[in-house]
């Protein structure tokens, strides 16, 4: 006749191994379980809170990760009118030798849609936005190969924002670096053009995408 029901005391310690459990399986657990590892696909890196006419966050990318997510929360300013840009560190830091070929796209509430083509330049990410600590813009930026010096960075973003219009904003856009994968891209350059600081929230939160 089977058992149905084991005494716990009845088990020696370490009597039962992974051999015993089908791992493929799903199990439920109470509590807190230690060991198991991260099992998620994005973990989150790093945050901060912007402050200054600009903000460095360098070394941030890693050779664990090929893709990494920047979430911008309320991105504030003090001064209407300005732009957020950004730009990549290198070996020679975050100089004008860095620079982007793309397209941003920003669609305005008023119908009067702007475009930026940038070729050896920086990407807009906000056009004459807002200045104010309760209008900041908030979206995502993704980045992709930083580190790898044989493949191209790429970034992508999607922006909302308020204009100092005050009508509201999206900008999108994307594009690479000008060096054809033979730099590595190892930190974020955060700006405000124009001369403005950052104000308010401001907070920046960096994820990483594991490999699969």
């Amino acid at each position: 006749m089977p058992l149905s029901k084991i005494i716990t005391n009845s088990i020696a310690d370490d009597a039962v191994d992974a051999t015993k459990f089908d791992e493929t399986d799903n199990y439920t657990f109470t509590g807190t379980v230690s060991g198991a590892g991260d099992v998620s696909n994005l973990v989150q890196l790093s945050t901060a809170n912007l402050s200054g006419t600009a903000y460095g966050m360098n070394p941030i990318f890693t050779s664990s990760y090929d893709t990494y997510l920047f979430v911008f929360d309320s991105i504030g300013n003090n001064s209407g009118g300005s732009h957020f840009r950004f730009k990549f560190y290198n070996e020679t830091g975050a100089t004008s030798d860095n620079v982007y070929r793309g397209y941003s796209h920003i669609i305005n509430s008023n119908s009067s849609d702007v475009s930026q083509v940038f070729h050896n330049s920086y990407p807009w990410l906000t056009v004459t936005q807002y200045g104010g600590t309760s209008e900041g813009a908030g979206g995502v930026l993704w980045v992709h190969q930083p580190l790898n010096t044989t493949t191209m960075t790429t970034f992508t973003y999607n922006i909302g924002y308020h204009r100092n219009d005050g009508y509201g904003a999206m900008c999108n856009g994307g594009g690479n670096a000008s060096d054809y994968g033979t730099r590595e891209h190892t930190g974020i350059y955060l700006y405000m053009d124009g001369g403005a600081s950052f104000a308010g929230r401001s907070k920046v939160t960096l994820y990483g995408v594991k490999r699969t």
